[in-house]
């Protein structure tokens, strides 16, 4: 089982808060952890290869047709929903 994260309180007070981070990558776990380091206080900065963010969500398009371009998020090993309560982003 993956671990939970901290609760925001705990996150918004570490000693993240005067940080420069780099986040390699743009995939659903780059931008979770841009997310979290930021809302735990940390100047964030993401960097992408690709033209657009996603990494194995990202997607193509052909022809008005839609590809995925790797594994879906059924492949996550647990729930992201806590995430999103850590985040405040849902009650």
């Amino acid at each position: 089982m993956a671990p939970s994260l901290p609760p925001a309180s705990q996150l918004a007070s570490s000693s993240l808060a005067s940080k420069k981070v780099a986040i390699v990558g743009a995939g659903p776990g780059g931008l979770a952890a841009a997310m979290l380091l930021a809302h735990a206080g940390a100047k964030v900065t993401v960097y992408e290869k690709a033209s657009q963010p996603g990494g194995r969500s990202a997607f193509m398009e052909i022809d008005g047709f839609r590809f995925d371009t790797g594994p879906t998020f059924f492949s996550l090993p647990r729930d992201p929903s806590g995430d999103f309560h850590t985040l405040r982003l849902r009650s």
